[in-house]
């Protein structure tokens, strides 16, 4: 939707009453008004393709108690039939009100979205600032009587009276969630954690029963993403604040969110599922990227993952472990986790970090077992992982392999273990140092080896200014 109208609406009433006295007649006028109509249905599916709302975290919405008798029904009923017109700019932070407003009074735009990006609204969050706004832009009478009735026939009976109660109070959640539930036609939609919990969220409970296969309403979504406000070069002392206390609860909608049939890409930041998640989770054979970001995830968790993803091409992941309870990664279980997609997979990019002890802990942070070899992953093209992953165990080839000088040996220690289709490969030196230095260097030292033996093999470079990574031949 466009934020800002164009220049030419402002122009006064009385310059088109002059241009159209010069020679107008009514058959022109009609013309008029039927190119108008045309261009209207021509830029209405572009017009409403895309919606964001994201306010500021300075700038948040409008607080629930706002309106003092926590009913929107009497400021709609003493509505003046000539309202103000209030400055531009004045319902930033209502933006979901307006669009469903819209809707409302033409159902027909509704099928014209595929994308949206929605901040995850607090229940505290109400829709307008106070009585008189309330008053002077609020709902009438038959916009209020449409959303009752979207409310009965798209949400199961036992829900009608918690809906229609926080509609009644104004509640952004429930203008949010009613949203999201006649959008029908979206393929792509991005939602922003920032101070809410996704148990017991209304934007929530519209996704889950959006994905159930019996009410088909958003048959076509492929990509759905849980984003943070920064999404670069998170500090560890905000993932340790996240691991002692989750406030976003990013796990829960996952089990609901996988039965979408169409959905191709997947990406989580701050999921932390711990031990919530009981069982298997519903496989979901259409998803080729997963991205996950921030969230307490180990080897173990991302391997529940992969096995409900069995179809998956390309795997982001950033995996965390607490230095303080002595947790491990285990290269035996996160090999057996990658097994699982060795067949497709074409991309991997994996991340660790280490959140330290508060106190000295005598057994320094360290990774047990090998990778070995991933011939296996026929497929891969781009790997890009750190270090310490294959340090200790490119340290003991090279020195098992003869006694040779390291700068006369033309043994390729990781060509032997990596995958003959790699076309893009980097290590990063990054995390606590779980080797002495002479175990890096060599490592290094190997991997130079393994560039120059295979010219075919481009090294991926990262920036030392954000974690975007850049590629050169």
């Amino acid at each position: 939707m466009a934020s800002r109208p164009p220049p030419y609406l402002n122009v006064p009433n009385e310059i088109w009453d002059i241009i159209f006295s010069y020679g107008f007649v009514q058959k022109d006028f009609l013309m008029l008004s039927l190119i108008n109509k045309a261009f209207n249905k021509a830029v209405e599916p572009s017009l409403y393709s895309y919606f964001s709302w994201v306010p500021k975290p300075s700038a948040g919405p409008p607080l629930l108690r706002n309106l003092k008798i926590g009913d929107i029904r009497p400021y709609t009923r003493s509505k003046r039939k000539h309202r103000t017109d209030l400055p531009t700019g004045y319902f930033v932070q209502q933006q979901p009100y307006l669009l469903l407003r819209s809707i409302l009074q033409n159902p027909r735009r509704a099928g014209y979205f595929k994308k949206v990006k929605l901040l995850l609204p607090s229940p505290d969050y109400g829709l307008f600032w106070d009585a008189y706004q309330a008053r002077e832009c609020g709902f009438n009478d038959e916009h209020i009587e449409a959303c009752k009735k979207s409310i009965e026939l798209l949400l199961p009976s036992a829900q009608h009276n918690h809906w229609i109660d926080g509609f009644y109070k104004g509640r952004l959640d429930v203008i949010v969630g009613l949203l999201l539930l006649r959008l029908t036609g979206l393929n792509d939609i991005d939602i922003r954690l920032r101070d809410t919990s996704a148990i017991g969220s209304l934007v929530f409970e519209a996704l889950r029963l959006a994905s159930d296969i019996s009410c088909h309403r958003h048959p076509n979504i492929r990509r759905l993403r849980f984003s943070v406000d920064r999404e670069d070069r998170i500090p560890v002392r905000t993932i340790q604040e996240h691991h002692e206390e989750d406030i976003f609860d990013a796990y829960h909608p996952v089990p609901d969110i996988l039965k979408f049939q169409k959905l191709e890409s997947l990406s989580l930041a701050f999921c932390s599922p711990g031990t919530f998640w009981r069982g298997k989770l519903a496989t979901n054979s259409n998803i080729k990227k997963l991205t996950l970001r921030h969230g307490v995830i180990h080897e173990h968790i991302l391997k529940t993952f992969l096995a409900a993803t069995p179809q998956l091409e390309d795997l982001e992941c950033e995996l965390v472990y607490d230095d303080g309870v002595q947790q491990y990664l285990d290269c035996n279980v996160l090999k057996s986790a990658f097994y699982s997609i060795r067949k497709t997979l074409k991309r991997l990019v994996i991340d660790i970090t280490i959140i330290a002890a508060v106190e000295w802990n005598p057994i320094p942070w360290n990774i047990q077992n090998f990778m070995g070899s991933l011939k296996a992953f026929e497929q891969l093209r781009y790997l890009d992982i750190p270090l310490m992953l294959y340090t200790a165990e490119i340290w003991e080839a090279s020195q098992a392999a003869s006694l040779v000088p390291f700068y006369d040996r033309q043994v390729d220690y990781w060509g032997d273990r990596m995958p003959e289709s790699l076309e893009w490969f980097g290590i990063r030196v990054s995390g606590p140092r779980v080797s002495s230095y002479q175990q890096q260097y060599e490592a290094e030292r190997c991997m130079e080896v393994y560039l120059r033996l295979n010219p075919k093999v481009k090294r991926i470079v990262r920036s030392l200014d954000s974690d975007d990574s850049d590629e050169e031949d």
